[in-house]
């Protein structure tokens, strides 16, 4: 609000989302490895009680499904996921058009699926072979830097002399765009153990469309063809008969727009219109000025 032209006054409510379980009710942040401390924390309580107004605080990934929802790909569709594939992976998913939280408000946090028996491979949560042990942003960042300092690929060799000694997913992605063998196998790899996971979502609730999105999620081509044949490959054809698979075209700003349709909701319920008469009560008088035909701020509200 300070770097724009919004007072906190013209603020009517506040929409959030969190990396990881939020009990939706009371708006506190559950048990997350990736924010640590915050466990119980009463982030909607805090942030109405500082700034006045009405909060949601939801797992991001549901903000993210909402937008998605609203003003993305998701338009029209009553069953779809959206799955966040970044430094975590989780789902946000929309059943028969509503958003669909579960009992204790973690549905959609597949990124603890396990997907290899066995697995060696440790996961933040404390457990072996989860699917963000394999394929999210952490993971394929620790694997770009075995791969570049095994000298198994040229590429990534190459850039840890540049880089300062730390690779990351991107690097992954750069280096398979560039015909990095080594990258496009690890990349490959992970759009497999993706494909894998939501390959149990299409066979347990047949969604017509899952959008992905994230940092990983930019890999894009690289991305979709092996997260498509795997799901393909091992789920029921009658599930996948009508099933699309892509990209979000909202990039980084579907949490931001879900966020924001989250409050507007609340905001706009029916029970809702007392708290706006009065607001709109004690509200500053504005005096309407009458301005000519044509005159630019008449252009904008004929216009909308």
């Amino acid at each position: 609000m300070a770097n724009s032209s919004v007072s906190q006054t013209d603020v009517a409510g506040l929409g959030v989302g969190l990396p990881g379980p939020i009990e939706f009710a009371s708006g506190r942040s559950i048990s997350t490895p990736i924010m640590v401390g915050w466990k119980n924390y009463p982030v909607r309580d805090r942030l109405a009680e500082h700034f006045g107004v009405d909060v949601v605080v939801d797992n991001e990934v549901n903000t993210m499904a909402v937008g998605e929802q609203r003003c993305g790909l998701a338009r029209g569709v009553d069953n779809f996921v959206f799955v966040k594939v970044g430094t975590g992976i989780a789902a946000g998913i929309f059943s028969n058009g509503l958003l669909h939280r579960g009992a204790d408000g973690v549905a959609g946090d597949i990124g603890h699926i396990a997907v290899e028996g066995g697995s060696p491979v440790l996961c933040r949560c404390g457990r072996y072979g989860c699917l963000e042990a394999y394929a999210g942003g952490a993971a394929l960042g620790r694997q770009a830097q075995q791969a570049g300092e095994a000298g198994q690929s040229k590429y990534l060799a190459g850039l840890l002399k540049t880089s300062g000694g730390q690779l990351t997913a991107e690097h992954i992605t750069s280096g398979a765009s560039a015909g990095d063998p080594e990258c496009l196998r690890l990349l490959h790899q992970a759009a497999w153990r993706l494909g894998q996971a939501m390959s149990g979502c299409v066979n347990f609730f047949n969604p017509a469309l899952i959008v992905f999105g994230g940092g990983v999620s930019r890999a894009g081509d690289l991305l979709l063809p092996g997260i498509r044949q795997a799901v393909l490959e091992l789920s029921l054809p009658l599930a996948t008969r009508n099933l699309r698979i892509d990209i979000t075209r909202l990039g980084d700003t579907a949490g931001t727009i879900g966020a924001a349709f989250a409050v507007i909701d609340k905001l706009l319920r029916a029970d809702r219109f007392v708290w706006w008469a009065e607001r709109n009560r004690t509200a500053p008088a504005i005096t309407p000025t009458l301005r000519p035909p044509g005159h630019p701020a008449t252009r904008h509200l004929a216009a909308g």
